[in-house]
């Protein structure tokens, strides 16, 4: 009977080892099924950080490929700015040499017109002069002894072309 108890004890240690080894070997394969879908999800997060990895590097390469876009739109338009910088000094200094023939044009203009004023005044000077005339000075300006009226009129004609001559314009080379 002690040996059939002892067998029983036996029997009993060895059934709880069996449910204890059956609990670490559900364990274990809850613990292997867990592993194993933790190497999945590693294996499909690394292919995918693989195909991330190429598509970053592709779009880095688009970036830089763009940026060497933008530098060379850049560079040419700095290129087209200092052609225009060049183009807008050359067209002021045109414009200040064209400013500076104006202004001495006027100047001329003014001067001509000035003279033609005078020229004016002369004329008019002559013409009253010439309307006045009358049967008496015509006579005194033939007298043959003296010929003091007629010294007088010959000086007043030198004059009046001395005094047209001076503001005669003269012709200007362009």
């Amino acid at each position: 009977m002690q040996q059939y108890q002892q067998l029983a004890g036996e029997k009993a240690a060895l059934q709880a080892q069996v449910d204890k080894m059956k609990k670490d070997l559900d364990a274990a394969k809850s613990d292997l099924a867990a592993m194993t879908k933790e190497r999945d999800a590693l294996k499909m997060h690394a292919g995918g950080s693989t195909a991330a990895i190429a598509q970053l590097t592709a779009s880095k390469a688009a970036a830089e490929k763009r940026l060497e876009t933008y530098k060379q739109r850049q560079d040419e338009l700095v290129e087209r700015f200092r052609e225009t910088g060049a183009t807008l000094k050359d067209v002021e200094g045109d414009r200040n040499r064209l400013h500076k023939q104006l202004e001495e044009r006027t100047a001329t203009f003014d001067k001509c017109a000035a003279d033609n004023l005078e020229l004016y005044e002369i004329n008019a000077d002559l013409l009253r002069r010439y309307d006045h005339v009358g049967l008496f000075t015509k006579a005194s300006a033939s007298e043959p002894f003296t010929r003091i009226t007629r010294t007088r009129i010959e000086n007043l004609v030198d004059e009046y072309r001395a005094r047209a001559e001076e503001l005669r314009t003269k012709k200007t080379t362009p």
